[in-house]
């Protein structure tokens, strides 16, 4: 099970990367065809906001399974001198917080795609759908990575270890 987390976890992190590499082409190509040939490219914008939409939310996925998201670190530095076993229900309320959080994501991104998936997109041959689809995928990585973490937290409370 690890193995098939790091794969997805490396997955994702080579599929940012090459989505924020085409944002950024796709943002230097705009600039020089409005700005050097005078010939601005329609697609370009609704091509940028849709990348940064999927970057933003499969990269949120990616620091989820990481552990790396935002967090209050004045509660971490003053656990620090806990055992794991006695944060273990504090880290496990935390990661139910935020799978509540990604949990919501999910339905709240599936309705919207739903919502929107017969509506086309102004200038890109591809519907709205397709912006909206990326907040319960995403969603539904954070939760398996969500997951994975709880039941770590569950066993080190019950004095598990392996």
């Amino acid at each position: 099970m690890r193995n098939i987390l790091e794969q997805l976890e490396r997955g994702l992190t080579a599929l940012v990367a090459v989505g924020m590499i085409l944002l950024f082409g796709v943002i230097l190509l705009a600039v020089f065809f409005r700005y050097v040939l005078s010939l601005p490219l329609t697609w370009s914008e609704e091509t940028v906001q849709m990348l940064s939409i999927w970057m933003v939310l499969l990269g949120a996925a990616v620091a989820v399974g990481r552990s790396e998201h935002l967090r209050v670190d004045v509660l971490d530095r003053y656990l620090a001198r806990w055992s794991a076993r006695s944060k273990a229900p504090l880290q496990l309320l935390l990661i139910l917080c935020e799978a509540l959080f990604a949990w919501s994501l999910l339905v709240g991104g599936w309705f919207m795609a739903q919502d929107r998936w017969d509506v086309p997109q102004t200038t890109i041959p591809l519907n709205q759908g397709w912006v909206y689809i990326a907040a319960p995928v995403a969603a539904g990585v954070m939760l398996v990575f969500l997951f994975v973490q709880a039941w770590d937290q569950v066993k080190l409370m019950f004095g598990h270890r392996g």
